[in-house]
């Protein structure tokens, strides 16, 4: 599992992220939250999420 972790500019705004990647071309769940501090409050819930769905077989 890869991690990464930073901040992206939008516009005259950043945003923190966290990114977990366990293969390429993988489904994309997209966590977000208004307030400040929200990755600190979450704790380890987007880790958990991604374990659970990461092992499971893709259907299209």
């Amino acid at each position: 599992m890869e991690i990464q972790k930073g901040y992206k500019s939008i516009g005259s705004q950043r945003i923190y992220y966290e990114y977990y990647l366990q293969k390429q071309n993988s489904k994309t769940i997209v966590l977000l939250h208004e307030g400040l501090g929200s990755v600190a409050q979450w704790k380890d819930i987007p880790e958990k999420i991604f374990h659970k769905i990461s092992y499971k077989p893709e259907f299209d």
